[in-house]
This record gives C-alpha cells, sequence and structure tokens, in this order.
C-alpha cells in the first residue's frame, strides 16, 4: 500500500461515493515527515470510470 495526496480537488465532483474504479495520473514523491521518508504518490489528475 502506498499513501496518495491531491491538491485543489473539486470537492462538488469528489470524492464520488458511487465511483467503484477511477482513473488516476500521478507522479512518485519522497514524503519527509519529522525525520521518517516515505514513498507517496502525488495524484496530478483524478476521474471515474
Amino acid at each position: 500500500m502506498v499513501d496518495a495526496i491531491a491538491f485543489n480537488i473539486d470537492l462538488k465532483r469528489w470524492p464520488d461515493p458511487s465511483a467503484k474504479l477511477v482513473e488516476l495520473a500521478y507522479r512518485l514523491d519522497v514524503n519527509e515527515y519529522r525525520g521518517n521518508r516515505t514513498l507517496q504518490l502525488m495524484v496530478e489528475h483524478v476521474s471515474a470510470v
């Protein structure tokens, strides 16, 4: 399992509880927090399929 984060999401359209599948465009990044480094996905685009 990998953490993901998304910014500037249209809250009127997302989250969509009816979505069974989503399409994501993301880039890999390293999250540094309190001296710990973990892999995370930076979500660039999300849409229901």
